[in-house]
């Protein structure tokens, strides 16, 4: 998939759709230049376990649970704890487990 806003190119093959409807909501909401930014992809994943993730408020499988977040899903991680991955998923910041997503 390659987009062209103004003067601004940015290229991303699309693995399923949900990351092309991502595409197509950030160039609506003239977000492009936050998604074309490289540190940004480089911390792009996607939710890759078969039941979806749980997003939790603490690194730990007793923690509160936030949300369930469905497979096919992007998340931003913020940086890895262990097991754990701490991420941002819908304005919030919480945690899933490292082996449950994998880089896009």
């Amino acid at each position: 998939l390659v987009f062209t806003v103004g003067e601004n190119r940015c290229s991303r093959g699309a693995k399923k759709r949900t990351e092309y409807r991502i595409i197509l909501d950030f160039i609506s909401e003239h977000r492009y230049e936050e998604f074309c930014n490289i540190e940004r992809l480089k911390r792009l994943y996607i939710v890759e376990s078969n039941g979806g993730a749980v997003f939790r408020e603490k690194p730990d499988k007793n923690s509160k649970r936030l949300t369930a977040i469905a497979e096919g899903v992007s998340v931003y991680v913020e940086e890895f704890e262990g097991d754990w991955a701490r991420i941002n998923f819908r304005g919030k910041t919480g945690y899933v487990f490292r082996t449950l997503i994998s880089a896009y």
